[in-house]
């Protein structure tokens, strides 16, 4: 479904994002809109909660076919009762590393045994965590791997955005063994094959132009909210780092302090013996211990000497110059970022399609495809009861006839098919 934007003559036209909701027959029940520049992100769960209501039917698992940012997506389900299945397809990870080498031991741990795929001969699934070095105390997600048992080439990687045992138990249920595998591939038969077919179908996607009206700049403001983030975080950093700054210098000058009050203790003690060996020496009394003395607190004066200009050196050499350039690094960051936030300009006008007629053809198809579900599982046989809606609209739908309606029931009278083995299956769905 149509899902992005449109940049037109310096104004960003948005589409909607059409969310088809299908049971797992096949049949549409639901469709819903939103706005198509939101961050997935930020709109899943509470869609989720929104189809739940529609369809009363609680959802517990979510199959997201690309990554989304899974780190950001996995901590939004941490904080719910719901669980989202994602695959990495943009992780490196997932660009054909073998199992077992270095760069893989590197990556993953597994945690359980390699288990044939049987829809899939010659891959294998095993459940697998990050590696001790790769752990973060805020990702909750664990994995599935695919690999290929020939080449052991990993095929795919699938995420959990929690642990399986911390899930609800129809998704522990529906997640044990191979079901990681399973749960992502059967989306394609009840999801993605019917919105292929319903667009495909009855062509009922005529543009005959849209109307718009203005809206708040919603690219804009998103773009000034994480500009300022970035500036927020920025200024964080810098505070951080100045405050650190500020005690490293309040650490040294307390150290130097003490250092010269035990400087002047010595100068005061050497004095003392100074004057001590003056008066013994014109009375002709032993100076032996006294001079023993004097060169004692010489040695100490000179190792304090030594190890403050050692402290003071290393303190103003390493960390005050470290956070000195940090802090300068960090000023230079936020001038740029407060410059960037600074030149987004929210009064840029925006307008909005008025996607009605998009929504009303939408209807229209599902309810074709609806149709056409209901007639192959109930009046069609053979080929015709596996035709998609397109084949059928050129086969059987476009060909002449009546209808009459009448109060209780609507008969279809068709006129005679040309070819002969249409004939028949045309008669075996009306015995």
């Amino acid at each position: 479904m149509p899902c992005g934007k449109v940049t037109m003559l310096n104004r960003v036209m948005p589409c909607t994002r059409q969310v088809v909701v299908t049971n797992v027959q096949g049949y549409v029940w639901e469709i819903l809109d939103q706005v198509g520049d939101d961050h997935l992100t930020h709109t899943l769960p509470a869609l989720e909660q929104e189809l739940e209501w529609v369809t009363d039917h609680r959802v517990t698992l979510t199959v997201v076919d690309r990554e989304a940012n899974g780190l950001e997506l996995a901590q939004k389900y941490v904080q719910t009762d719901h669980f989202a299945l994602l695959i990495l397809l943009d992780s490196t990870a997932s660009e054909g590393v073998l199992v077992g080498t270095p760069t893989f031991q590197k990556v993953f741990r597994l945690t359980g045994r390699w288990q044939p795929l049987a829809a899939q001969p010659g891959e294998s699934l095993a459940p697998a965590v990050w590696v001790p070095e790769q752990e973060a105390a805020d990702d909750p997600r664990v994995f599935w791997l695919v690999q290929d048992d020939d080449r052991h080439k990993l095929l795919a990687v699938y995420s959990l955005s929690q642990p399986v045992a911390e899930c609800a138990p129809d998704v522990r249920a529906l997640l044990r063994g191979r079901g990681a595998r399973t749960a992502y591939r059967t989306r394609w038969p009840a999801i993605e094959n019917v919105i292929r077919e319903m667009v495909n179908g009855d062509n009922l996607n005529e543009n005959y132009g849209y109307d718009y009206y203005p809206v708040p700049n919603r690219l804009r403001q998103r773009q000034q909210a994480e500009a300022q983030a970035q500036v927020n975080t920025t200024q964080t950093q810098l505070a951080n780092t100045q405050r650190q700054l500020e005690a490293a210098r309040v650490h040294l000058a307390q150290y130097e302090q003490a250092e010269a009050t035990k400087q002047a203790g010595l100068a005061a003690a050497r004095a003392e013996r100074q004057a001590e060996l003056q008066a013994r020496q014109p009375a002709d009394q032993p100076t032996r211990r006294v001079e023993q003395q004097l060169a004692q607190l010489d040695r100490q004066a000179e190792a304090l000497a030594r190890r403050l200009a050692q402290r003071s050196n290393k303190l103003q050499t390493n960390t005050l110059a470290r956070l000195e350039a940090r802090c300068a690094e960090l000023q230079v960051t936020l001038a740029e970022r407060q410059a960037t936030s600074t030149q987004i300009d929210i009064t840029q006008p925006m307008f909005q399609r008025n996607l009605e007629k998009d929504q009303i053809m939408a209807n229209f198809q599902a309810a074709l495809l609806n149709a056409h579900r209901w007639c192959c599982d109930h009046y069609f046989t053979g080929e015709w009861s596996r035709l998609e809606l397109e084949t059928a609209t050129a086969r059987i739908y476009r060909q002449r006839g009546r209808v009459a309606y009448a109060d209780d029931r609507v008969d279809v009278t068709l006129a005679a098919f040309a070819y002969r083995p249409e004939q028949d299956l045309a008669e075996a769905a009306c015995a």
